[in-house]
């Protein structure tokens, strides 16, 4: 069995009602929910939300909302795996299944980066897959705050590495993960437990859509041809 679960909050506070937005004539929600449609291999898309207008749109377009997700997950501080953890409760699974983790203000979703990242899911010890940007490798030499007002080099192991030397760097897409659901070992889920799968997104697919200057740049690369293809 293969479910997506699409999550998408109220509440949002650093953009408001960031997951109903209008993006490209669409509202937001309704982009990683055509997304899981396109693939054609789930057999459920849930939207995971506390927001009656969500639903309403969800339903729209053709997802399910068997329940409103409950106060408790639907705080500031809450995390996904704990709305993911409900909606496996609520929806009473009790076997091994495929899940795919959609974040509800992610337009660029890609149906073929969900199939790819499906495919790679299904390789030998693959717990979950990643959508990933690639990066600068030298950013592995960054540095942290101390509380002191100073600060520490973060990796202390590629402190005298040559630039060629460092390993490929990437960072979260922030659009979808795949993970591997068991009931027998529901007490150790865990999203980013076991190996790691990952799929890389080019540059102009990637924008993590967090503040109002991440909106205006997913609306210019949304300009673009590429876009209309996903």
């Amino acid at each position: 069995m293969r479910i997506a679960i699409i999550l998408a909050r109220g509440n949002s506070v650093r953009i408001k009602n960031k997951n109903t937005l209008i993006f490209e004539k669409k509202p937001m929600i309704s982009w990683p929910i055509n997304c899981a449609h396109r693939t054609k291999i789930f057999d459920r898309i849930i939207v995971s939300t506390d927001c009656l207008k969500i639903k309403k749109i969800a339903q729209k377009y053709n997802a399910e909302v068997p329940f409103l997700r409950s106060k408790n997950n639907s705080k500031n501080n809450s995390l996904p795996i704990d709305a993911i953890k409900e909606v496996l409760l609520k929806l009473k699974i009790k076997n091994k299944i495929d899940i795919c983790v959609f974040f509800g203000n992610s337009p660029f979703s890609y149906y073929k980066d969900v199939l790819k990242g499906f495919k790679l899911l299904n390789k030998k010890n693959i717990k979950t897959v990643l959508p990933v940007k690639k990066i600068d490798s030298r950013y592995q030499r960054i540095f942290v705050k101390n509380k002191n007002e100073t600060i520490k080099f973060f990796n202390q192991s590629t402190l005298n590495a040559r630039s060629q030397e460092l390993s490929d760097t990437f960072i979260d897409a922030g659009q979808w993960f795949w993970i591997k659901y068991d009931i027998s070992k529901s007490k150790k889920f865990e999203i980013l437990g076991g190996k790691i799968g990952y799929v890389i997104i080019p540059d102009n697919r990637v924008c993590d859509i967090d503040n109002y200057s991440d909106l205006k740049l997913a609306k210019l690369l949304a300009k673009k041809k590429h876009f209309k293809n996903a």
